[in-house]
């Protein structure tokens, strides 16, 4: 997600004082949400692949070893199969 984006969040947070009842820093929320948002990003992909994807091929799109760290290629790699799907 885009710095402005992320420098939004971080003036909302601000802005509310909502950084004020944890004692965290409004860069530190934002960046949180921003990675919740990318995990929910994750589970809409996963979803939708399960959902559509016959059973013998569902482990190979997204191992249940899949890692925070590698959401990222997984996302662009499942959002290519999805696409092909389609096609």
């Amino acid at each position: 997600m885009s710095d402005d984006f992320r420098k939004d969040i971080e003036e909302v947070i601000n802005t509310h004082s909502k950084e004020s009842i944890s004692d965290t820093p409004d860069f530190i929320l934002a960046k949180y949400l921003i990675d919740c948002l990318n995990a929910f990003d994750q589970a809409v992909l996963r979803r939708k692949a399960w959902f559509s994807t016959p059973e013998a091929t569902k482990e190979s799109i997204i191992p249940e070893s899949t890692t925070v760290a590698d959401l990222g290629q997984t996302s662009k790699e499942l959002k290519t199969h999805l696409n092909s799907e389609k096609s």
